[in-house]
């Protein structure tokens, strides 16, 4: 059986993705190959009221560590994972990478005020085709 496997969604190789007031991270890089049905679960906790954005990137090539890259970018035909994830529930949804050999997340703190917002990501992966 191909069952399905969860990557942690790594942040300079933490779990824990801690997005400070206002700041924007960028997640580690994860390699596509052989890949075709994806899944992400996440789910936020902070002392305040959480509010960040997540969207994908992804590129063609590694893209620099932790940072923005010019080469990892948004795919035009995909929209925000999470618009403004507001509440600290566990959430999960398909998503629909484009055929390129990199993926990445994008997180923003949207209000400017929440300091200590941690992101815990994980990827479910599958090869339908595999052995």
């Amino acid at each position: 059986m191909n069952g399905p496997v969860s990557i942690p969604v790594t942040l300079a190789t933490s779990a824990s993705l801690a997005v400070g007031a206002g700041l924007t991270i960028y997640t580690d890089a994860i390699r596509l190959d052989g890949l075709d049905t994806f899944a992400l679960a996440y789910i936020a906790a902070c002392t305040g009221a959480p509010n960040v954005k997540i969207e994908m990137e992804q590129s063609i090539v590694a893209p620099t560590a932790n940072a923005l890259d010019l080469n990892s970018v948004v795919p035009e035909t995909i929209s925000e994972i999470n618009a403004a994830l507001v509440d600290e529930l566990l959430h999960l949804q398909a998503i629909f990478p484009v055929g390129v050999s990199f993926i990445r997340f994008k997180i923003t703190e949207l209000s400017g005020i929440t300091a200590d917002t941690v992101l815990t990501m994980n990827l479910s992966v599958q090869n339908r085709f595999g052995t």
